[in-house]
């Protein structure tokens, strides 16, 4: 009797029943987002570590980066650390250990410019058993001529050497090789195969500036961006309640097939996240002419490689962390 009331409902009021399927989604983000002083939760001290860290991996990679740059963020990520042990979550830990590194690594290359952090110097000295001279973390140096070579070889290589790049080379993009590199992106699946995503090169230079300062993510090296992709998928391609966050998923799978065939094809990328503020997507769309019934799913920044660049190193969680056996 139940079941039938149900169908019921769903069947007469479909458009409550979309309302009340995302108004749970919203009890269940607002609880559990680490911008929820009360989430405290491995995963969520965790995240905002990971987080805090690639602001600084990401200063680093950039083509100049400012003498003493990130002061406030590396504050930030301090008292994260300091959250992480109050909470007694396990130094050893990969995220632990690799914030530990890249603020060495960052003390290292400010020292060259002649800055040091007096803050961070005593804070880092009280991991000392954590740092590790020999791990591999911040930047590291990649030769175009090999990258390349590495990339027209199996699938494993191509993935494994593909790096989010903020350095671009000045040289234009070929067009020719984003439309090779869209087409092969069409093969990504899709429900249904109903193949939602679509994706706006901006050729206009004004328009790519304009959207340059407004994208989140890209601050310190908007200026070297040759083109901006935006990706989007449209909400016309789904229906009912249990599709509501379809479009994400199909875009966003889309959006990975894109970024490494971008890379096959020789197209240095960085992909920017789709935020969903109003004041980011509204003005983005407008400039695009990208209609309300699309949403945007993700920003990518490309250029073509510069002939030697730097790159973030950034760690993944182990194995273990991310395969579950049940």
């Amino acid at each position: 009797m139940k079941n039938k009331f149900v169908e019921f409902i769903c069947a007469k009021f479909p458009s409550l029943v979309i309302f009340v399927n995302y108004y749970n989604d919203y009890k269940k983000y607002a609880k559990y987002n680490f911008g929820n002083k009360k989430a405290k939760s491995f995963n969520a001290i965790q995240a905002k570590i990971l987080r805090q860290t690639h602001i600084i991996e990401k200063g680093l990679s950039l083509s100049s980066p400012r003498k003493g740059f990130g002061t406030e963020k590396i504050n930030t990520l301090l008292a994260y650390l300091d959250q992480y042990l109050e909470l007694q979550f396990p130094m050893e830990d990969i995220t632990f250990k690799n914030a530990i590194n890249v603020l060495e690594r960052y003390t290292e290359f400010q020292k060259k410019l002649g800055y040091s952090n007096d803050v961070l110097n005593a804070e880092l000295e009280k991991y000392r058993n954590v740092l590790d001279p020999a791990y591999s973390c911040g930047i590291t140096e990649v030769n175009k001529e090999e990258l390349l070579n590495k990339n027209k070889g199996d699938f494993k290589e191509l993935f494994l050497n593909r790096h989010s790049v903020r350095q671009f080379s000045d040289m234009p993009v070929d067009y020719e090789k984003v439309r090779a590199a869209v087409k092969l992106a069409m093969k990504a699946p899709s429900a249904c195969n109903r193949q939602t995503a679509k994706v706006y090169f901006i050729r206009d230079k004004e328009k790519n500036k304009k959207i340059g300062k407004i994208i989140p993510g890209n601050t310190g090296f908007e200026s070297e961006v040759q083109n901006y992709l935006i990706v989007t998928s449209t909400r016309a391609g789904y229906t009912t309640a249990a599709e509501r966050n379809q479009m994400y998923v199909d875009g966003a799978l889309f959006a990975m097939s894109l970024i490494l065939s971008l890379e096959y094809y020789g197209i240095a990328s960085c992909a920017l996240q789709g935020s969903e503020s109003k004041r980011v997507v509204e003005p983005i769309k407008r400039l695009a002419e990208i209609s309300d019934e699309e949403v945007i799913v993700l920003y990518i920044a490309i250029g073509n490689f510069k002939d030697n660049f730097q790159v973030a190193v950034s760690k993944r969680k182990e194995l273990s962390d991310v395969l579950a056996e049940i």
